[in-house]
């Protein structure tokens, strides 16, 4: 894997790969609010690419190392000032710091003609609201096609060999003081387990158990228990460097990920971040983990999804065509959810359920974690 380090010096910055005209142009900005459905950004970049259609991703700095793998072009913003004018009035007893940065980022893009990601945007696959839909809206206007005639005429296997290709092609973009943020916690632990758990009860309950059994393999610092500092020492050195010196942390260090919820689906779409332990409750991310674990194939580790089956109501299948089960090697349901209820429309109550689940059993799971390290 080839990195290259980027300096971001001014208020934005472009990463252009192609230096030519498109038939036509399409922005968005993926992950607002929130983290959500993994295998969604490379189907929107592989329409692109068929249809002769630029994907132009606008973020902050911090998410380079992402948005550069699934677009023709990333135009980047300094969150530097942002996150040194807000963190004073930031809460830790309620939100993450990278997170609150991230919803203070949104105001800067509204009213740009720009097509936001959202959590709960991704039901109505055909919505012209949503990035799916907004992309299919150019294509039926250039194409003269239906919508569902154009997901008809692209398969799984189509956007899976795109996508892995470009991963071969491409570097990974880091921010270029990823080193110093990491040398700077280098020397506060020998722990090889970097926690990015969801801010519930049971979630702080599984990583403090795995913190109480195994304390020696966990890095202190990223736990919610130590109100997750890891973040404060990076951030406070270059807040576009988090998600870098996680990758470097990574690649250098053999740093392993245990994550839930949004990072994990931020986790499932970066080829060579090594995760070990996955808690994911959507079908878009669950149905990436065949690419995911293709490039950890190539590291040669492996990781653990845990996930509870039902999988939010709110998440439906993308329909390529001939879409079957066989298709997408997508995990069965474990016994131990089996009494979960199937159908539950409020999040918050299923997110519960993941989290009786995890505690439920997080023994097995930290045998899974200990013989993956």
């Amino acid at each position: 894997m080839d990195l290259e380090f980027i300096d971001v010096k001014h208020d934005t910055e472009e990463v252009a790969y192609e230096d030519r005209l498109f038939k036509a142009s399409y922005h968005i900005s993926p992950f607002r609010p929130e983290m959500f459905g993994s295998l969604i950004y490379a189907t929107i970049f592989y329409i692109c690419h068929k249809y002769d259609i630029e994907l132009v991703i606008h973020g902050e700095a911090n998410m380079m190392p992402m948005y550069s793998l699934y677009c023709n072009r990333f135009i980047c913003y300094n969150t530097n000032k942002m996150y040194r004018d807000n963190k004073v009035n930031f809460n830790k007893n309620r939100e993450v710091l990278i997170e609150h940065i991230q919803r203070k980022f949104d105001t800067l893009l509204q009213n740009k003609n720009i097509k936001f990601g959202s959590r709960f945007g991704v039901k109505p696959v055909y919505d012209s609201n949503k990035m799916l839909g907004g992309i299919l809206d150019i294509v039926q206007k250039h194409s003269g096609q239906t919508k569902p005639e154009i997901m008809s005429d692209i398969t799984y296997g189509d956007v899976k060999s795109f996508i892995l290709d470009i991963f071969k092609k491409r570097k990974i973009l880091l921010n270029k003081k990823s080193q110093q943020c990491l040398d700077s916690i280098k020397n506060r632990t020998s722990g090889r387990l970097w926690f990015c758990s969801h801010n519930k009860p049971k979630f702080k309950d599984f990583e403090n158990y795995i913190y109480r059994t195994v304390p020696e393999m966990v890095i202190k610092d990223t736990l919610w228990c130590q109100r997750q500092n890891i973040q404060d020492i990076i951030l406070d050195i270059d807040s576009n460097s988090f998600l870098s010196t996680q990758i470097l942390a990574s690649q250098q260090e053999d740093i392993r990920f245990i994550a839930s919820g949004g990072a994990a689906t931020l986790f499932q779409v970066i080829p060579h971040i090594r995760t070990v332990h996955l808690t994911i409750w959507d079908y878009y991310t669950l149905d990436y983990d065949d690419i995911k674990s293709n490039c950890l194939a190539q590291q040669n580790i492996s990781h653990k999804i845990f996930h509870v089956g039902g999988i939010l109501n709110n998440s439906l299948r993308i329909p390529f065509r001939n879409k079957s089960v066989a298709e997408i090697d997508f995990l069965d349901v474990p016994t131990y959810a089996k009494k979960l209820p199937v159908y539950d429309t409020n999040i918050l109550n299923y997110i519960g359920h993941v989290g009786d689940c995890l505690v439920e059993q997080q023994e097995a799971e930290l045998l899974e974690i200990s013989n993956r390290l």
